[in-house]
């Protein structure tokens, strides 16, 4: 469905059609390195995002990156702005209670940036002579509101599924049938985002990657959940980004899912998102 896609009036030569919301001034950065530190200070990953020359405004800041701790300590992660200043006020302060964890971190905000060129620079440190890890990631920014000027994302495209599954699963990989299915699409880069909430009823681990059917795993390393208690689906939500170059045609996308041994997982509402970036 496309429901969920804003949309804003704009002149054309058709009388006022609907167009899809605009994003200005919109760059990001993706990157599939793999950063281990040590470090008991702060450090850079690796992970920064360089702007252009922007205009003074408002502007979404969002930082995605898959994150893992050895356990005695605890891992940390902070994005910092022009090397002087912190974007969020707290880091964000991460205790995995297993080496294997592997876990999808995802923040976003709007700040106020002076008119110039920006650096956005993820850091990480730990506490208790552990080692962090920092995999993929993705930093994203766009000026807000946008402009009747601003660059589209078309198509925007979403899809929300209510449904609750049950799962018993093993080191087999399977698909956990929450297909995701695209319009015809011109060829392009694509932003998708999966948000999902799932509990472990029995076992240990959960993993979970995003699988372009017929095609190939957006993440390299799957993440990777330990069971956390409870009952229902009052476990762990996650939200996972990534840009994707896609050729003309239809495309489809579905949640693979597996486990480390024999794990039964609930699976609640999962949401799809598809943006067309400039």
């Amino acid at each position: 469905m496309s429901g969920c896609c804003i949309r804003i009036p704009v002149p054309s030569s058709g009388g006022g059609a609907a167009s899809p919301l605009g994003l200005e001034e919109y760059v990001s950065s993706q990157s599939d390195s793999v950063f281990a530190s040590g470090s008991a200070v702060w450090v850079t990953t690796g992970k920064t995002l360089v702007t252009p020359a922007l205009p003074a405004g408002d502007y979404r800041i969002g930082a995605f990156y898959q994150c893992s701790c050895t356990i005695l300590g605890e891992g940390h992660w902070r994005l910092r702005l022009d090397g002087i200043s912190n974007v969020w006020p707290t880091d964000h302060i991460q205790d995995f209670g297993s080496d294997d964890v592997v876990f999808p971190a995802y923040r976003s905000r709007v700040i106020a940036l002076a008119a110039g060129v920006h650096t956005f620079d993820l850091q990480t440190q730990q506490t208790g002579v552990e080692t962090t890890t920092t995999r993929a990631s993705v930093l994203e920014l766009w000026r807000v509101p946008p402009s009747l000027v601003g660059d589209n994302i078309d198509p925007c495209v979403c899809t929300l599924q209510e449904q609750q599954d049950a799962y018993a699963l093993t080191t087999t990989r399977q698909l956990a049938g929450r297909t995701f299915t695209t319009p015809v699409l011109t060829a392009g880069t694509y932003r998708i985002g999966l948000s999902l909430n799932y509990n472990i009823t029995s076992g240990s681990s959960f993993d979970h990657n995003i699988r372009q059917i017929s095609s190939a795993l957006l993440y390299t390393t799957d993440f990777r959940g330990r069971a956390r208690g409870g009952s229902g689906f009052n476990g762990a939500a996650r939200y996972m980004v990534r840009e994707v170059t896609l050729g003309a045609g239809v495309h489809q996308f579905d949640l693979e899912i597996l486990s480390s041994s024999t794990t039964s997982v609930n699976l609640g509402a999962t949401t799809w998102t598809l943006h067309r970036v400039p």
